[in-house]
């Protein structure tokens, strides 16, 4: 059986920022981007990994994750050298040809690469470097510390 992975919650993100569009907007015009902190009043509020452990349920423990490696891997390999971007991920898990396989692995590694697009952003359309042999196993991606790169991502050294 699968463990519970960090993206899981990826359905429940758009309902929670639906519900709290009030604060997020207030949130986001307190932001202090040279202090990397919220601004309230006079006082300033770093944003914690701790914050991002319970805002986003992303795991804070474990091994580390370095997204620019292991971009070779099975996910890589079901797209057979086609261009890999939101479209083509998004068209593969549709096709119902792809859909009526026997392998459910295939459709869920898919799924969560979708995923990963919106916690791990790229400036450019295609994956062409993404840790896609993380996604290989289903059953390991519970030990990968989440939440500490998606701080890097937004905090860079």
């Amino acid at each position: 059986m699968t463990h519970k992975v960090q993206t899981e919650y990826i359905v429940e993100v758009e309902y929670i920022i639906q519900i709290s569009t009030t604060v997020l907007r207030e949130l986001l015009t307190r932001w202090n981007e040279s202090k990397q902190s919220f601004m309230f009043r006079e006082n300033l509020v770093p944003l914690s990994l701790m914050d991002i452990h319970v805002g986003l349920r992303l795991r804070v423990g474990g091994e580390a994750l370095n997204l620019e490696d292991d971009t070779e891997g099975l996910v890589n390999e079901l797209f057979d050298g086609e261009e890999i971007n939101v479209r083509s991920i998004m068209k593969k898990m549709t096709d119902e040809k792809f859909r009526m396989r026997e392998n459910v692995d295939d459709f869920c590694m898919l799924y969560l690469l979708l995923s990963l697009v919106f916690y791990f952003p790229r400036s450019y359309k295609n994956f062409c470097s993404f840790p896609f042999r993380v996604l290989d196993n289903l059953d390991a991606l519970h030990v990968y510390n989440w939440g500490v790169q998606f701080m890097n991502q937004l905090f860079p050294v």
